[in-house]
Order: C-alpha cells, then structure tokens, then sequence
C-alpha cells in the first residue's frame, strides 16, 4: 500500500494502549472508533492517538491518524488514495478531516449507552462528506453493538425523508460539491442536510485478542460503484486480531462482495513504549568536603572547575560560570539531556552538595538557554539533606526552594568560548504531492555551532542528499500570489547539496520578565535576511506575547548563498496562553510571506512527559479561490520526546506534521529558534508541572 506510505514511520513507532482492547472500541476502515465502515458511539481514551491504514481491493486505499483530544472531543486526519476515480483512468489523492463529540458516556452497569455525534470529511472534497449519531452500548464483557442515524454518505442506503426537516425544511436538501474550488472550506450549508438512514454494527470477542465485526451499511457506495467495486448487499463483516505485542490487523468483506484489509495501532502518551528510569540514578546528596569556603572565593581556580565541570558533564549539565560569596555559591548551567529541567536542578544540587565545601550551605541554580539566563532555584544544603529520602520529598522540596526569574539577580559573569560539530542522517519528506503522496529526500547532515561570546552563536549546516526523490517533482506553481512556498520542490531539484541555514545570532535578557533574539544569514532553506524578535513571559503566568519583525530576500534555488529579486518585510504579534489541563494556544497576527495579512491560530494538547499533539489554521485576506487548492492553511502535528520512546533521557524529539496542502497563503517565515518554545522548558511555569522529576 505506497500511496498509505506517510503513515510507515509511526506504525513503526507505536505501541499499543491495552486498554482499547479490553473495553473493545474497535476502529472502522474510517480510522475512528467503530465496527467495519459504520461508526460507534465509543470515544477512545483520553489522549490516545490512533493510526490506521486499509486497502479496499487496489484502488481504495486509505490512512488516518485520530487523537483524542479530550475525554469528549476526537478529531481525524484522513488521506485517501481512488484509483480509477477520475475518468478513464485518473486517480484522486484525497485529504481530509473528521470532528467527533462524545455526548453521553456509556453506563456500564445501567441501560445507557454512549453516544456521539459526529461530522465526516467536513473540509475536504467532500467525497467522504457524512454526518451521524451513534449510540452504543457493552452487552457483557466481549459484545458491544451499535444503532445510528447517518446523513451524506451514511443516508445513501434505505434512505428516508431528513426527520430534521420538522425543523426547518432547509434540512431536507443537501447542496452538492461543485468543484476542486469548494476543497477545503467547511461544508456549513451540507451538515445533517438531505436524506437520512438507519446503521447498525455489533462487534464480538470470541477469545481475547480476536475480534469478529458485523454490521448493516447505510453507505450506498456511491462514489466507488463506478471505480469498479462490485456492490452486492449493504451488510459487512470483519475480523481483527491484536497482537500481544501491539498493533492490529483485519480483514473484511464489504457490500458481500469486495475484500479488505487494515493494520492499526494506537499510541498512549500515558503508557510509553519504554518506561522512563533507564537512566542511571543522580549522585547521593552528600556532607560537602572540609576544604575552607575561602579556597573556592570568588573563582575557584582552573582545577576545581575542571573538576566540577566533568561531574556536571557526567550528568548531561554544561557547568557555565561559578561564583562563591560567602556562603552562598552561585551556578551558571546548562541543560544539554533532561527533558525536565527539574530533574538536572536535582542532579545540579546533588553534585554540588558532594563536591562543595561543607560550609557552602546555598546553592544558586541559574539555568541557562543559548546564554540567557531563565530561571534561578535557590536550595540549601539543610533541605537537601532532610528530604532526599522524605516520602512527600518532591513536593516539600519545591515548597521550600526558591524560585525567581534569573535576570533580577547577577550570575557569574564568567563564559568559556564554546564550539560543537555534529552529524548525522537526514530525512527531509514532503507528504500529499498530487502526483505522488510521497516524496523524501534523505543524505548525510553535518552542523556546527560556535558561541565565542555569551549569547552569541555563530551556527551552520550542510547537506548532502544520497538517494530520494524530491527532484522527480515537476508540478508547476499555478499560485496567483507571489510564489514563496509553492515552487519549493524547485529546490530539491537545483541542487542536491546546499545550506539549510547560516546564521549570525545574539540572545540575551533586555530586562525583567522579557526575551530577545537578533538573528542575520540564511534563515530557512528558501529565505535569507535580518529577523529579531522579542517575548514577554512573566514568570508562572499563563500568558505570554511575543512580536518578531524580519525583512528577507528569497535565496535561490541551488541552496548556496544567492538570492533571487523577490524580497518582504513579515512579522506578527504572537499571544500565548495556558488553558491548564496540558492545553495551551497561540494566537499569531501580521503579514506573511506572500505580503498577505491574517492570523494563525494553534491549540496543542501537551503531556507532562512531553508527548504534544496540536491543530492549526490560518485566515488572511487572500481569498479562498485567490488561495486555490485547500482554501486556507490547516494541519495537525504531532511531536513525540525520543525519551518517551526509548525511556533513556533526551531532549530530542520526532516531529510529524500533516498538512493538506502547501500553498503561498498564510506562510510563515520557518524561524529555526522561538523563544516561547526555547524557554519554556527553564521558565517557572514548566520547571512547577515537572518538579516531581527533581530526585530522579
């Protein structure tokens, strides 16, 4: 199944949430929780994210990736691949998104069942276009069986008079799609309009891990009779056995006459594959050495740092500046492993009160990003002490620990000029080309960074590209805006060695509570210029705002250091705000790269292990039809921490976006370094939600 390829790398990636088999919420060749094609009334759990793909005879093939975004609330992304769909012989990519809500939670020991309301391919082409409410119910441990009502698609069959209609007779007609220019927009005028039908699905568990599926389709099959799919009768049956291991695979027979095939999984943010601990344990807290205080004032020498500085580098800490007053040592640090900054102040402190004189009794923790100082934790000695074996030690230990924004007090004021060279392989893939949803280029990164100064960077990258195809693109840009990401692919196909990025940057603390970045080189792989930015982020606040300006040339197409005559001048105002709960959004104002002017708007649902799932949508005065294809700008992403995978510390993370389409509305400037996101981590907001982690 090629044309489901995007979705290769996260079923390789997933496990398995033990859970959805064991209250048995199957999910239908749609991708979301039901029976065969019919939906159920069954919400996955909470935070669950769920990846499907099936294969309906060769020329029906689709993927999908749900995720649970509340108890109540699921949305899905879906792309579909129709052989055979456009005559004679033309094939249709389709993408598009699904929104469910949980009305009434099942009780289990009583009559009522669970129900949900839900929208089908809402912004799409509309091809998958339905509306429904299901209802569904356990009958013991091993049956569930499910009654709905389905409108679109799922009113095709034994359809009868819209019952909505009583309400107002707009309800009894459904508009039709009228043409490519309707992709994207959301079908308002169609929702639980036209003809209506009855479904049902029941699902058994004969033994644990199999599971049979029956049901009665309301879906005439329409859209595919005249692709060739042979339809016989409107019932459809299933099979679908889980692995121990994890991951799901089935077959089915649909319309009585046409077989199909399906593999899922689900991922658990609160069941990692590899559960955290794999790391070794922080060092003992330990009674400090007898040396006199005075032998580490102001600066220790060259030795004692040295030595410090390789016990800070054993824990995955970068050991920045020390300063002793008195009783008091002050600590400049960096994080470069923990993906809590709670825990490398834990694992700071522990080292600390081992290697410090025994009179040093308060330690300053000033944590630090790119050179600028975040946060500082003040811990003492005392406290260390007497809670490193406390039952409620982690909790007494925030209580007592103090906690400030590291701009108001002075740090160190020392800095060792830094350098570092990194390689590795990449992979850089462009997923729903209509031509070929597929398309990645992979080859060999080599990246270095030097900080002579503090703040200042002076970063890089080459890449070299060894096999892909990227450059087999040919499509040409019918945009009517000024092409600023539609002609990407011209990119890959100039040069198959070039500069990502080469950059000049200075980050420091303009004063209390505020970030700044000034950043000057080739930005992204399509633009070079000047960009500075600045956030406002007071210390455990739920809101933040930032503003960035950049004027930037396009770079030209082999990737080296020219540009081409098209420059601009973008920037936004960006609010972000906590809603607690793991959701936080982001709202960006401004202009964007093709000089059109709008918002973007960004909700993520983020884990206290660091599993983050979002959506995103951007509006600007580009017309829908001036837009094309896709209407406006939209996705999903979902980034998973390679702790979280493999439970061994790391502050690396996979990244997947889904994305419908790119298009030269609403684009952005591909900034590299966001301070909202580069602090937070550090800032008191983060460092409170993930203290628990302190004496690990």
């Amino acid at each position: 199944m090629s044309q489901c390829a995007p979705f290769v790398a996260l079923i390789l990636s997933g496990t398995v949430d033990k859970s959805a088999a064991e209250d048995l919420v199957g999910i239908s060749n749609y991708g979301v929780p039901g029976h065969v094609d019919m939906p159920s009334g069954f919400a996955l759990p909470d935070g669950t994210v769920a990846v499907s793909a099936n294969a309906v005879d060769i020329d029906i093939q689709r993927g999908a990736v749900a995720f649970q975004v509340t108890p109540r609330l699921t949305g899905l992304f879906r792309y579909s691949y129709l052989g055979r769909y456009i005559p004679p012989d033309g094939s249709l990519y389709d993408r598009s998104f699904d929104v469910r809500y949980l009305i009434a939670r099942e009780d289990r020991d009583g009559w009522i069942p669970a129900v949900s309301v839900g929208l089908q391919d809402f912004g799409g082409t509309g091809i998958f276009g339905a509306e429904y409410i299901a209802a569904s119910k356990h009958f013991g441990e091993d049956v569930t069986a499910t009654l709905g009502i389905g409108w679109g698609r799922f009113g095709t069959h034994n359809g009868f008079d819209n019952p909505l209609g009583i309400i107002n007779e707009s309800f009894e007609h459904r508009p039709g799609f009228t043409g490519i220019e309707d992709t994207g927009r959301v079908a308002f005028d169609r929702f639980f309009r036209g003809d209506a039908a009855i479904f049902f699905g029941a699902d058994w568990r004969p033994i644990e891990p199999l599971r049979l599926s029956f049901e009665y389709s309301s879906d005439a099959m329409t859209q595919e009779r005249p692709m060739g799919l042979r339809y016989a009768m409107p019932f459809n049956i299933g099979a679908q056995y889980r692995f121990r291991r994890g991951g799901t695979l089935g077959v089915s027979l649909l319309s009585g006459s046409t077989l199909g095939v399906n593999y899922g999984f689900t991922l658990d943010p609160f069941d990692p594959p590899s559960h955290s601990g794999r790391e070794p344990g922080p060092p003992a807290i330990g009674p400090g050495t007898a040396e006199p205080a005075s032998a580490w004032q102001p600066v220790p020498g060259a030795d004692r740092r040295a030595a410090l500085g390789s016990a800070f580098a054993e824990q995955g800490l970068v050991l920045e500046g020390i300063r002793v007053e008195g009783d008091t040592a002050v600590i400049d640090m960096g994080n470069g492993r923990w993906g809590a900054a709670a825990q490398a102040h834990g694992r700071a402190a522990a080292i600390l009160s081992a290697r410090l004189p025994r009179r040093i009794s308060i330690f300053r923790l000033r944590s630090h990003v790119a050179g600028m100082p975040v946060t500082e934790v003040t811990l003492t000695r005392a406290d260390l002490e007497d809670l490193e074996h406390a039952l409620d030690g982690s909790w007494q230990s925030y209580a007592r620990a103090g906690i400030s924004d590291a701009v108001v007090s002075s740090g160190t004021g020392q800095w060792d000029p830094a350098a570092g060279l990194w390689i590795y392989p990449y992979v850089s893939p462009f997923f729903f080309d209509p031509d070929n949803p597929l398309r990645a280029d992979a080859g060999i990164a080599v990246g270095g960074d030097w900080s002579p100064a503090r703040g200042f960077h002076l970063t890089g990258e080459v890449r070299a590209k060894v096999v892909g195809n990227l450059d087999e693109a040919d499509r040409p840009s019918n945009s009517t805006l000024p092409h600023v990401r539609s002609d990407a692919w011209l990119y890959a196909r100039e040069s198959s060695f070039f500069l990502p990025h080469l950059t000049a940057d200075y980050y420091w603390r303009p004063g209390e509570a505020l970030y700044a970045h000034a950043s000057a080189g080739l930005l992204e792989r399509m633009f070079g210029g000047v960009s500075g930015e600045v956030l406002w982020a007071p210390p455990g606040q739920r809101v933040a705002v930032g503003m960035d300006l950049s004027y930037v040339r396009q770079r030209d197409y082999d990737g080296g250091f020219g540009f081409q005559d098209y420059d601009t001048v973008t920037g936004f105002v960006s609010t972000y705000y906590d809603f607690g709960d793991g959701f936080r959004g982001q709202m960006d104002v401004g202009r964007y790269l093709a000089k059109d002017w709008g918002s973007t708007f960004a909700v993520t649902r983020h884990f206290n292990n660091g599993f983050e799932f979002g959506a995103f949508f951007t509006l600007t005065d580009v017309s829908f039809d001036d837009f094309g294809e896709g209407s406006f700008d939209k996705g999903i992403g979902l980034s998973v921490p390679l702790s979280w995978m493999t439970g061994k510390p790391s502050r690396n993370r996979m990244n997947f976006q889904f994305r419908p389409i790119l298009r030269d509305g609403g684009a952005q400037l591909a900034l590299r370094d966001r301070l909202y996101y580069m602090t937070r981590p550090e800032r008191q907001e983060e460092l409170a939600a993930r203290w628990g982690r302190f004496w690990r």
